[in-house]
């Protein structure tokens, strides 16, 4: 399989994620598909629930930064369907790809 295959089929894969979270508006329908991109559409949901039972908003990436984390203590991941899950990381995978995306902007064009 080539290069461009792959990358052709990631980025499918993150559009059809992108479209499954309609109901999320603007930068947190983003932030959530990428979340769901780098640790699986399962694991979100798990989040999206804890953040329901919490009173949070499962549509706003800011409610999913406190939910998440908590998929990787027994006490939470024990009660999900999907499990325990390294929760930190897609955070720490959005904030990275904020920093790289806040460094290209602020490249010349030319």
């Amino acid at each position: 399989m080539t290069r461009a295959k792959i990358l052709k089929g990631g980025i499918r894969h993150l559009k059809d994620l992108f479209d499954f979270y309609d109901n999320a508006e603007g930068k947190d329908r983003l932030y959530i598909a990428l979340a769901a991109y780098n640790v699986g559409i399962g694991h979100l949901l798990d989040a999206r629930n804890i953040a329901r039972k919490q009173g949070l908003n499962p549509e706003k990436w800011s409610s999913l930064q406190k939910t998440l984390p908590l998929l990787a203590k027994p006490e939470y991941y024990q009660k999900t369907q999907y499990g325990y899950c390294r929760g930190s990381e897609p955070i720490e995978y959005i904030n990275k790809i904020n920093i790289y995306y806040d460094i290209l902007k602020s490249m010349p064009l030319n």
